[in-house]
This record gives C-alpha cells, sequence and structure tokens, in this order.
C-alpha cells in the first residue's frame, strides 16, 4: 500500500483557496470599475464633451465595502446632479425616433388617467443611437470573468505550491 504525504497541508490550504481568490477579486474590482468609467469616456460621442467631462467626475464611480458580500463598485449616473448634468445621455445611448410636423405626440397622463397627446408644431428628425454605456458594461463583464478566472488559478498555484514547498 501507498501512502500520500502532505495530504493534510494541502486539504487545509484548499479550505483557505476560496479566502484567497476572494481577496484578489476584491483588490481588482475597483480597478474594472475605472477601467469600465475610462472605456466609458473613450467611446462617448464628443460633440461640446460635457458628457466625457461629467463623467471624469470623482462620484460617478464609488466603491462600497460590505461584510457580506465584500468589495463592490457602482459606475454610472448615481446622484441626481449627475443625471441633471447628463440628462441627454439617455438619448445619446438609445437614440430618438422622429416627429413629424403636424402628428401627435404623448405629452403626459390627464386628470382622470387618460393621455394626453400634443401636436407637433416643428418635426424633429430621428437620431441614431450611439452606445458607449452598454458596449462598456460587455466589456467589463468579460475582463472581470478573466480576472476571477487568474484569481483563482493563481490562489491555486500559490497553495499547491506553498504544500509542496514545505
Amino acid at each position: 500500500m501507498s501512502h500520500i504525504s502532505g495530504f493534510e497541508q494541502l486539504e487545509r490550504q484548499m479550505r483557505t483557496l476560496e479566502n484567497a481568490a476572494a481577496k484578489r477579486l476584491d483588490e481588482a474590482i475597483p480597478e474594472v470599475g475605472e477601467e469600465m468609467r475610462q472605456d466609458m469616456v473613450t467611446h462617448v460621442r464628443r460633440r461640446t464633451g460635457h458628457l466625457a467631462e461629467v463623467m471624469q467626475r470623482d462620484d460617478f464611480v464609488k466603491k462600497f465595502q460590505s461584510r457580506r458580500n465584500g468589495v463592490s463598485v457602482e459606475v454610472g449616473f448615481r446622484t441626481s446632479e449627475i443625471r441633471r448634468e447628463a440628462r441627454y445621455a439617455f438619448y445619446l445611448e438609445f437614440g430618438t425616433k422622429r416627429n413629424e410636423t403636424g402628428g401627435r405626440r404623448f405629452a403626459g397622463k390627464g386628470k382622470g388617467g387618460k393621455d394626453r397627446m400634443k401636436r407637433v408644431r416643428r418635426g424633429n428628425p430621428a437620431r441614431p443611437a450611439h452606445p458607449f454605456y452598454r458596449p462598456a458594461y460587455a466589456r467589463m463583464i468579460e475582463n472581470m470573468n478573466r480576472r476571477r478566472q487568474r484569481a483563482w488559478a493563481q490562489a491555486l498555484t500559490d497553495a499547491v505550491s506553498e504544500t509542496i514547498g514545505q
């Protein structure tokens, strides 16, 4: 019969593996949030540059620390002040439809709950979408998945090499 030595030590290291990987991810999450902001600033359509300036503000990205879930980052139009300054970001992200002169458009709800319609006096052409938030979010998810895989691989490598080295 053969005997494997060091198995107990490896088992102990495997128990701490999740904590080591979580610690590496907690360190990487704020970096990923900052990278998403830079990606958004890079890809936003610039006419005046005001929206890019709003995205550069410190309160556009906020890091949270919680005991239960570790570190999390919130990126976007978080505060009412930012939303007020960048009110046209939604229209830039998704585009607008065309309004024809003489047509009717939605103007809110009346007292009885019925839709109020307003006559369009001046036609507005459709504006195409220039997405900047959704592509940046998709790239951030891909980046986070790669970092998660690297964190687990590095934590596993460290645990095995520490067990073998002793």
